[in-house]
């Protein structure tokens, strides 16, 4: 739960900081160019700054909302299987012999 409440303030900060930067970029920069002065390059520090920690944080919060990890060896998995399911050969295998 606490996770999920992490990731979905992390996606409105992310959601804002591109529209902060839309209206930066759209209405700043056309109004400078209007006036006949160049725009300035790059992004105010306050959206870059938000952006990161958005990023952080949901990062974050997709450790903490992910489920317990497998265990993914060889002994895990022949507690779960018989020891003749291992050890047959396929039944189409043939043996000449």
């Amino acid at each position: 739960m606490f996770g999920n409440v992490l990731l979905t303030i992390s996606i409105l900060m992310i959601l804002h900081a591109a529209f902060s930067t839309y209206e930066r970029e759209f209405h700043i920069c056309r109004l400078l160019k209007a006036a006949g002065r160049p725009s300035e390059g790059g992004l105010p520090a306050d959206i870059v700054i938000e952006a990161l920690f958005a990023f952080v944080l949901g990062t974050v919060a997709a450790t903490i909302r992910a489920p317990e990890l497998k265990e993914i060896t060889w002994r895990s998995e022949m507690k779960k299987r018989y020891v003749d399911a291992a050890s047959s050969p396929p039944c189409f295998w043939v043996s000449y012999g």
